[in-house]
């Protein structure tokens, strides 16, 4: 069917204020992240208030935005209201930020104090990860413990890799918060923490060595002493104090099966390493105690 001229120009003629007011709300948005970045606390608020009010996108990043700056003015109730309400307001332009609001959220339920409110943000965030919950990666996450547990740590990752996403912080920071309450399920977030971690870490390096076969995280370690770029992101992921809460966490919640002696070889990998400072002294004092100790009280 021939669409008449005049009908073509009205409809793109329409679509021109639409196309106008998306940029326009962009620009806005950057604009008041400047001020943000800037210190410029008022103005942001103003520019951020002011996309709300037009109600033409970017709502729940503005709404994320104000709940930063009530964070660094250290009003507690604001940041809290403003974090839900970035959640409840439609979907975010880049879809990780979601998680990403989880996490900002729950970390303010932390500083204040309210642990309930903190594991239930916790735990709605997890919702996310397909990874991680629902009945299709249930069996998944079961076997992966299994493996862990009955074989080992290299073993679990030469078995199952996980696609990188924005939960790993959550899963150690979760994880270290229920290992200090004595709860079981702090071994599973630190596992899957340790399996994003080193999935990354493998990527990176056969970027570099494309033909590179993982064995066992010696023989890793000692493939990668050289590279600086891997290193560097090893060490910023704090993945030796992971390992050896990850042995802590299989220690005394591991149950049997292996347990005390998986949780031994992981004190023993991590005291063995030059470059795992602190953590390596902590894992063998650990390794050579009748009793090693628990962690301790959660960190508020």
């Amino acid at each position: 069917m021939v669409r008449h001229p005049a009908f073509i120009f009205l409809y793109l003629l329409l679509l021109i204020p639409a196309a106008g007011f998306s940029q326009t709300t962009s620009l806005d948005i950057e604009l008041a992240r400047r001020e943000l970045r800037n210190g410029n606390h008022a103005e942001a608020l103003r520019r951020f208030r002011t996309i709300i009010e037009e109600d033409a996108g970017y709502i729940p990043e503005a709404h994320r935005h104000m709940a930063r700056i009530f964070v660094d003015l250290g009003d507690d109730q604001q940041a809290v209201r403003h974090f839900g309400r970035a959640l409840n307001s439609g979907p975010f332009a880049i879809p990780d930020d979601r998680v990403r609001t989880y996490h900002e959220l729950a970390r303010q339920h932390l500083h204040m104090d309210r642990m309930f409110a903190y594991e239930q943000t916790m735990y709605a965030l997890f919702e996310y990860n397909d990874e991680f919950t629902g009945s299709a990666s249930a069996s998944r996450r079961a076997n992966i413990e299994q493996v862990f547990i009955r074989q080992s740590l290299a073993r679990a990752l030469e078995l199952y890799r996980l696609t990188p996403g924005p939960f790993a912080a959550a899963h150690y920071e979760f994880g270290m918060h229920l290992l200090r309450s004595g709860r079981d399920d702090s071994l599973q977030h630190l596992l899957f923490y340790l399996l994003d971690t080193y999935s990354l870490a493998i990527e990176y390096y056969r970027r570099i060595e494309p033909r590179y076969t993982f064995i066992d995280l010696y023989r890793f370690t000692d493939d990668i002493r050289q590279n600086r770029q891997v290193n560097e992101f090893l060490d910023r992921r704090n993945v030796y104090w992971a390992v050896a809460y990850l042995g802590d966490a299989m220690y005394f919640y591991g149950g049997g099966g292996g347990a005390s002696t998986r949780a031994r070889e992981l004190w023993q990998f991590v005291s063995r390493q030059a470059v795992a400072g602190d953590a390596a002294e902590y894992a063998a004092r650990q390794l050579a105690a009748d009793r090693p100790v628990n962690p301790g009280p959660p960190i508020r």
